[in-house]
This record gives structure tokens, C-alpha cells and sequence, in this order.
């Protein structure tokens, strides 16, 4: 057996490097690296402002309705999750932020994964 198939059989090394410290730990430097700072709205009450990542999804895309056609623009939000010194990011489905003038509503929430909170946001509507 060669020793490359020796270390892909071995799941200690690749377990160490995904625990949910590290996890976390790797959250907070991403968020860090391309920070941004929004304030949700949760059902017509403001929320604390909050530190996170954002990155846009693809190329908008269009939807054709009654009145006409509307871009719609998809982010990806990052946000901290079981971080030993920093607060969880509080987003749940329905939540609404501004970013450079356009408001942005989650549409989705990616919770099981340990150490960060991955969520769906969509402008336009």
C-alpha cells in the first residue's frame, strides 16, 4: 500500500482540521478578512447591528411577473456560530437588511453546520 493511500484512509488528520473550534475559529477569520456590518429587521423590529460576510451568488437573475421583469440578486451570508469569545450571528428566516441601498431577505438558513451559519438572501422584492 502506498503511503498516499495510507493518509486518505486516515480520517485523524482531516478530523483535527474540523472540529467546531477550528471551524469557528476559521469562520471568524473569514468574516474578518471581507467584514460587513447589517442591521436586521425581524418583524418590523430593528436588531443590534451585526458583523458578517457577504458574497454574492452568481449573476443576478430575472423574474417576470404581472407589472413587468425584476433582477433578483442572491447572497450568501456568513455568520459566527459556537465561536468561544464572539456572539452568534441572530438571522432567521424572513429577516430583512439593507446593503448599499438594497434590502435583502433571507430566504434560507444552512444550521447544521458546526462553527458557522450559512444563509440565503435575496434582494428585489
Amino acid at each position: 500500500m502506498s503511503k498516499a493511500d495510507l493518509w486518505l484512509g486516515s480520517t485523524a488528520i482531516l478530523s483535527a482540521v474540523t472540529t467546531q473550534e477550528t471551524r469557528a475559529n476559521d469562520t471568524a477569520r473569514r468574516i474578518a478578512e471581507k467584514t460587513s456590518s447589517i442591521v436586521v429587521i425581524r418583524a418590523g423590529a430593528t436588531l443590534a447591528a451585526q458583523n458578517v460576510r457577504l458574497d454574492p451568488l452568481g449573476a443576478p437573475g430575472e423574474q417576470t411577473s404581472d407589472p413587468g421583469t425584476v433582477a433578483r440578486a442572491r447572497m450568501l451570508v456568513m455568520g459566527y456560530k459556537d465561536h468561544a469569545t464572539i456572539t452568534d450571528t441572530n438571522l432567521q428566516r424572513g429577516d430583512r437588511f439593507k446593503v448599499g441601498g438594497v434590502m435583502y431577505d433571507v430566504i434560507d438558513l444552512t444550521l447544521g453546520i458546526s462553527g458557522r451559519l450559512l444563509a440565503f438572501a435575496e434582494a428585489g422584492k
